[in-house]
């Protein structure tokens, strides 16, 4: 096997690990024709790996479904490199802290090329919630308020360029036009924060903010708030929180810079 060949076949076994992890089975199984599809495999090729996925724990299969989903094996493998992963253990207690001061859905979206990952999901007090993605899911930069954020806080030649790949790889996303995700960045970025309405769900409207790490975009907190809630002072509430939130995170990954920060100013 040549080394381009050998890299084929590690692409297309991570194709089919990730098409498992995006199912939107509320319980995350899905089928093997459902893999093929979303990978462009052929069935022969996604029951290969998926038998040695098996094989290895890292997927469950349920015979008499017929079903597939992530296994125990690779969860606790994901939970050793995430314990191990300060970012996300400071990340993880921002969005702790985001929902209970304010009752919404907060979620965690860690930058990973083209995507966010949504590495962390906690919901409010408020009764009503929207589950807008599993954690594990990927989201193409610019889908959701946090992975805006993440593409705010880039230079604006790469954040054009991750729009127009993810516009020719997902349809879905295509739909809202190229230029409803470079206004929505270039606002963002204005402000300091990204804001959707109703761009998944309609009643629903999005902040999000970007988590720095030094001199580089490392993610992005969001919150999904009902309309009806932003009247009054909500809407107030929720954005000082996400910024204070944020702030938190970046003291706490660049404490050399905040001791510079102050040298310079006495």
């Amino acid at each position: 096997m040549t080394e381009i060949s050998r890299m084929q076949s590690v692409a297309r076994a991570t194709k089919v690990l990730r098409a498992i992890t995006e199912a939107q089975d509320e319980d995350g199984w899905t089928r093997g024709a459902e893999i093929a599809e979303a990978t462009g495999l052929h069935r022969g090729t996604v029951h290969r790996f998926l038998r040695a996925w098996v094989y290895e724990g890292w997927v469950e299969h349920d015979e008499k479904s017929r079903r597939y989903r992530i296994g125990l094996s690779l969860l606790a493998l994901s939970a050793t490199a995430a314990g191990k992963n300060r970012f996300l253990s400071v990340a993880r207690s921002a969005v702790a802290a985001l929902a209970e001061k304010t009752g919404d859905t907060a979620y965690l979206f860690q930058h990973a090329g083209l995507d966010g990952v949504c590495m962390e999901r906690q919901a409010g007090s408020h009764p009503i919630q929207y589950l807008a993605t599993h954690v594990g899911n990927r989201v193409p930069l610019g889908r959701m308020a946090g992975t805006i954020a993440i593409l705010s806080a880039l230079d604006e030649r790469t954040a054009a360029y991750i729009i127009d790949e993810n516009i020719s790889r997902n349809d879905v996303f295509a739909q809202a036009g190229r230029r409803y995700y470079l206004d929505a960045v270039d606002t963002a970025r204005r402000q300091g924060y990204a804001e959707t309405e109703g761009t998944l769900i309609p009643g629903i409207r999005g902040f999000g903010v970007p988590l720095m790490v030094g001199n580089q975009v490392a993610g992005g907190l969001s919150l999904a708030v009902m309309k009806d809630r932003l009247e009054g002072d909500h809407r107030t509430v929720v954005l000082k929180a996400l910024k204070e939130q944020a702030a938190q995170v970046r003291r706490i990954m660049n404490p050399g810079n905040e001791r510079e920060t102050v040298r310079k100013a006495v």
